[in-house]
């Protein structure tokens, strides 16, 4: 009896732990380190985060997409302004956040398929996960469509539990479909482009999938979806009704007069999203071999398939199936260049669609094959914790907005007079939003004065970032040097990485 516990509860948990130990380690070391990424979207959203907590500006519209006049949803902005509130400002605590939503993205994946497939493809997908070079990146970058992963697990999970395990107590009923519902609507409001050729493709899916198509005919059930949906473009459809329509009316216009920066031809495009897909699938895996491996397995499970002539969960696969040929088909009709990240978090079709093919495996009830699959947990397992040890050993480079943050601590640091100070940023996108929100962040916790951008007692610093457009730097800072220059003095200077901190004296003025 000891032993069966044994192997049943104490390896599976230690399994899982170390899953979680490898998941955190990819994703801790660079935040705790700083070594994150931190761009001009990052400063401009974390900026409108403290507007809303600081100054009670609320906001029905988001960051803008690549269509002029049309915005991603409000609600990215109110999910930076609860992670404002919670870590007061703290630029490194919207990462944190985004680490912890990944992980209980990751924890939830792990319950779901031990619950509903079995743990050794729980395990399985775990271990794909933690190493996985996208779902790393995601989870270290802090941007709206970052968070569209989440919603699309949530989406894809809750249509396979009303296809294949709808819960006996009605209730559950109504709160599924409502998650269903709220989070298709997440999705577009997140990342607009993905909404926008998603919905016409699950309304299609809705009408020709009769499973599901049975399941809305019950009223209450499609009111609750819809209410879910509802709730997620509320503040979109107010931003509209105050605006007179205005997103409504340039979408519209958008599609009567498409206008293309990069038009393409009909087999271009083809080509390119064959490519695109097959990277959002190769993507998941840490190594091509393990990519590999799991092609092999999956046409394998397909044999099984068509001996036994029976498909577990088969409602599921056809539902996962048509909304990623149609998501391939309907992003045929788009002409211009499509952005990898208009689809993110459609790998977790992918995943999804592999652990039920992998279910096949167990339904053939043969040794042999659940050997197979227990060695190659084993074998992505020794390949994680090998590539753990390679990046402790590996050089870690200063970069970031670990530089940012230098930067700004040397200014301060050097500076004389924090209550009343001078800093000139010159950065390529002109407007330097990072710079601008360290330099608030420090204003609320350090109690330390945000700098202008006029001389004061005679001296200014000068913060330059590297451009290769050499002409547009050396305009700026002519056009930002005092125009009586003649007495100008360069009398500090530091280098931060490939940075230059330059403190000016001009003299006094005549």
């Amino acid at each position: 009896m000891i032993n069966l516990n044994y192997k049943k509860f104490f390896l599976p948990i230690l399994a899982f732990s170390i899953v979680v130990g490898i998941f955190s380690y990819f994703r801790l070391e660079p935040i705790l380190n700083e070594r994150v990424a931190y761009t001009f979207d990052q400063g401009r959203d974390f900026l409108k985060a403290s507007e809303i907590v600081i100054n009670k500006d609320i906001t029905f519209i988001g960051p803008t997409t690549g269509i002029n006049g049309i915005f991603h949803g409000a609600w990215w902005y109110y999910y930076l302004a609860i992670v404002f509130a919670i870590f007061g400002g703290l630029p490194m605590g919207f990462y944190i956040m985004q680490f912890i939503l990944y992980l209980s993205s990751l924890l939830f994946l792990i319950y779901f398929l031990n619950k509903y497939f079995n743990n050794q493809i729980a395990l399985l997908f775990g271990l794909v996960i933690s190493t996985s070079p996208y779902f790393i990146t995601k989870s270290l970058f802090v941007a709206n469509n970052t968070i569209v992963p989440v919603f699309v697990l949530l989406f894809l999970v809750t249509h396979f539990l009303i296809l294949e395990k709808l819960p006996n107590s009605n209730k559950r009923k109504l709160i599924l479909f409502f998650i269903a519902g709220l989070s298709l609507g997440m999705i577009a409001e997140f990342e607009f482009a993905f909404g926008l050729l998603l919905m016409p493709v699950y309304i299609l899916t809705a009408i020709i999938l009769k499973p599901l198509r049975k399941k809305f005919m019950k009223i209450r059930k499609s009111l609750f979806f819809f209410g879910g949906l509802f709730i997620a473009v509320l503040p979109r459809l107010l931003f509209e009704i105050r605006n007179n329509f205005s997103q409504t009316r340039t979408l519209i216009y958008f599609f009567s007069n498409p206008q293309y920066h990069t038009p393409k031809t009909l087999n271009n495009i083809l080509s390119e999203r064959i490519n695109l897909f097959n990277d959002y699938y190769s993507s998941i895996y840490s190594h091509h071999w393990i990519m590999w491996i799991f092609s092999f397995m999956m046409i394998f499970s397909i044999a099984i398939m068509l001996k036994r002539k029976k498909v577990i969960f088969h409602n599921s696969l056809i539902f996962l199936s048509i909304i990623l040929l149609g998501l391939f088909l309907i992003s045929l009709l788009y002409k211009d260049t499509f952005w990898p990240y208009y689809f993110d978090g459609i790998h977790y079709s992918f995943i999804l669609i592999s652990a039920i093919l992998l279910q096949q495996f167990n339904a053939a009830n043969q040794k042999q094959l659940k050997m197979f699959l227990y060695l190659i947990n084993v074998v992505i397992f020794l390949t994680a914790i090998y590539s753990v040890i390679t990046h402790i050993k590996s050089p870690k480079i200063h970069d970031g907005i670990k530089v940012q943050i230098d930067i700004v601590e040397f200014i301060q640091k050097n500076e004389l007079n924090l209550n009343n100070y001078c800093v000139y940023v010159y950065t390529p996108p002109v407007i330097p939003y990072t710079y601008d929100y360290l330099f608030k962040y420090n204003s609320i916790a350090k109690g330390v004065s945000e700098p202008t951008q006029e001389f004061v007692d005679n001296k200014c610093w000068y913060v330059l970032e590297a451009d290769p457009y050499v002409e547009r730097k050396n305009n700026w800072i002519n056009g930002h040097l005092p125009k009586d220059n003649t007495n100008l003095k360069l009398i500090k200077e530091k280098q931060i990485k490939d940075v230059t901190i330059q403190l000016w004296d001009h003299g006094p003025t005549k």
